[in-house]
């Protein structure tokens, strides 16, 4: 059917992370909150020791550690593509589509994926992700043809978010 050349960039990476990037600011967001609510509860209360008041300072710390760890794996993706820029191949067929993956023209991957092994598919502006877990998804530059054989195979697109099986 269709073969389609994809280059893994640091823009392809950033848009495919876009919805770990919302999470991480919604993990700061939550720290700030919950900090100012211990600060207002304190002084309400007039006691800054009060246990229940420890409650916030606990969600604060969980919340702003949560943003450290997927700081962390955002930036690590980012660097790792910066690194290696990787060209995927891709050739798709009535029942699977082959994927093939080099790295500075040397073959690294080559394997065979059947739509149905295919949880869903997410759009960004410029790609499709198939989706074929949580953490692994492959990117293909926008295609009509191939969104339309994916639909065709009953996979249906997911919203912007973190894809759970």
């Amino acid at each position: 059917m269709d073969k389609i050349t994809t280059v893994i960039n640091e823009k392809a990476v950033k848009e495919y992370l876009s919805p770990l990037v919302k999470f991480i600011i919604f993990c700061f967001v939550g720290f700030i909150i919950f900090i100012a609510l211990y600060f207002i509860f304190a002084i309400i209360s007039n006691n800054w020791l009060d246990p229940l008041h420890y409650v916030f300072i606990a969600v604060a710390l969980i919340c702003l550690v949560g943003a450290f760890i997927f700081l962390f794996k955002y930036l690590k993706s980012i660097n790792l593509v910066k690194k290696h820029q990787t060209t995927l191949n891709y050739e798709f067929f009535d029942d699977y589509f082959i994927f093939i993956s080099s790295n500075e023209n040397r073959k690294v991957d080559e394997r065979k994926i059947y739509y149905s092994d295919l949880v869903s598919y997410r759009e960004s502006k410029n790609y499709y992700f198939l989706m074929l877990n949580d953490n692994n998804a492959f990117i293909i530059n926008k295609n009509e043809e191939v969104i339309k054989l994916i639909k065709e195979k009953g996979i249906s697109k997911t919203r912007n978010i973190i894809v759970r099986r």
